[in-house]
């Protein structure tokens, strides 16, 4: 229902991205890393992801003052755990909250302020030793 690509950051901050777990990113058999977060640069989502957050969270319905715009805001910033979560992780945590999963394709290679690169490569070369392949 809701799969994305990870990029490189400005500077030295490597893939941007919230896994699972910090101790360790599982790769599925199927190549995909299952992440609490990601930013929205390179995302494809399902009608069923949007139905399913809508019915989850009617509250984030709004209507404009003159009632020509209307919709949800799902995209809306969060504080969850005493953190405050920018537009696109709060929207992977209504995702969540859902019931909708979010996968992380590693191997999608990206380019973003001038950097190119995949982070199945990051992964692989040994920069989280926490790392674990196809075991689910």
């Amino acid at each position: 229902e809701l799969i994305a690509g990870c990029y490189l950051a400005k500077g030295d901050k490597g893939f941007l991205f919230r896994p699972i777990t910090y101790e360790h990113i599982d790769i599925e058999k199927d190549g995909l890393i299952l992440a609490k977060a990601v930013p929205f640069v390179f995302v494809m989502l399902s009608r069923e992801c949007l139905s399913n957050m809508i019915e989850a969270h009617r509250d984030l319905y709004y209507k404009s003052i003159d009632g020509k715009d209307e919709g949800y805001g799902l995209f809306n910033t969060c504080v969850k755990d005493q953190q405050f979560w920018g537009e696109d992780y709060s929207f992977c945590l209504r995702a969540w909250d859902a019931g909708v999963q979010l996968w992380i394709d590693p191997y999608v290679e990206l380019t973003h302020a001038g950097k190119k690169g995949k982070l199945i490569d990051d992964l692989l070369e040994g920069q989280n030793d926490g790392i674990t392949r196809g075991e689910k």
